[in-house]
C-alpha cells in the first residue's frame, strides 16, 4: 500500500509538469493564433479563477474546447490530489483514485498534444515537424511528440495496473 501511495503521488507529479508545459502551449496559442500580446494576456490572467480556468480570456476570445480541457483537468487534479494526500493509504480510496488518474491521463494526453503542436508551430512554422533541430540545439521530431502523449496514456494504464495488483487482479495484456 505504501509503494502504490508513493507511486500515486509521483504519477500526480508528473501531470503536473504536463500541465505546466500546456499552460504555456495555451499562452503560445494565444500569442499567435488570437494575436494577444503577453501584456494583454497577462492582465487577464489576474484572479484565481482567471489564472486558473482562464475565464476573461474565454469570455473575451471563445477558447473553445481548451476552456472545459483545462477546468476540467484543474478539478481532476486537485481532487485526486487532495485525496491522495489525506486517503491515500486507505485500500477503498484506490478505487476512486484509480478512476481519477486515469481521466488525468487522458487529459495530459490531449494537453501535451495541444502543447507540443503549437510548440512546433512556434519553432518551425507547421505543427507536425519530422526531424528538426530547435534554436537551443534540441531536437524536435512526430516521434518525440507521439512517445510524450503514448507516456501520459501509459501513466493512466500504469494506475489501472496498479490499483489491480493492490487489489489481487492481474489485468495485464501480456
Amino acid at each position: 500500500m505504501l509503494a502504490y501511495y508513493f507511486l500515486t503521488l509521483l504519477f500526480l507529479a508528473l501531470f503536473a509538469i504536463v500541465y505546466a508545459l500546456f499552460r504555456g502551449g495555451v499562452q503560445t496559442w494565444l500569442r499567435l493564433k488570437k494575436g494577444f500580446s503577453k501584456t494583454h494576456i497577462r492582465k487577464l490572467k489576474k484572479g484565481k479563477k482567471n489564472f486558473w480556468w482562464y475565464q476573461a480570456l474565454h469570455n473575451e476570445v471563445g477558447m473553445g474546447l481548451l476552456y472545459p480541457l483545462n477546468k476540467g483537468f484543474t478539478l481532476v487534479y486537485t481532487l485526486a490530489l487532495g485525496l491522495s494526500l489525506v486517503l491515500g493509504w486507505w485500500k477503498p480510496t484506490s478505487v476512486v483514485l484509480c478512476g481519477l488518474m486515469f481521466l488525468l491521463g487522458i487529459f495530459s494526453a490531449i494537453m501535451i498534444g495541444f502543447a507540443l503542436i503549437w510548440s512546433n508551430i512556434e519553432e518551425h512554422g507547421r505543427p507536425i515537424v519530422f526531424l528538426a533541430q530547435r534554436k537551443n540545439q534540441g531536437l524536435d521530431s512526430v516521434i518525440i511528440d507521439a512517445v510524450a502523449v503514448l507516456f501520459c496514456l501509459l501513466m493512466g494504464y500504469a494506475h489501472i495496473l496498479l490499483t489491480a495488483d493492490l487489489w489481487g487482479t492481474d489485468l495485464r495484456f501480456w
